[in-house]
């Protein structure tokens, strides 16, 4: 069976998770792990809403996140969204901004 790398994210509310692994079959090695606070919910989550100011910060971390996906050469990336970006009024605008870019 072949191996392959892969990248999983958790864009939760307080931080964003990213875990590099190696799978080979139905086991993995961790590669890299690292989180990354960005308060998604500063600022505007208790009006339903993700702030300006949260909004800027995810998508800088995003791009950091970008960056080291690319590095390392990975084409299977899977994501998770929290609560708060997939309840938010703005969230759905959200998350086709975190696709695009």
């Amino acid at each position: 069976m072949s191996q392959r790398k892969v990248a999983i994210l958790d864009l939760g509310t307080n931080t964003f998770h990213i875990l590099i692994a190696r799978v080979n079959g139905q086991s993995f090695h961790t590669l890299y792990r690292e989180k990354i606070p960005v308060k998604i919910g500063d600022n505007g989550i208790s009006d339903g809403k993700i702030s300006k100011e949260a909004w800027s910060r995810a998508m800088d971390s995003l791009y950091y996140i970008r960056a080291l996906i690319d590095r390392e050469n990975i084409e299977d990336i899977y994501s998770i969204a929290t609560s708060a970006i997939r309840n938010a009024k703005n969230g759905s605008s959200f998350l086709a901004d975190v696709k695009r870019h």
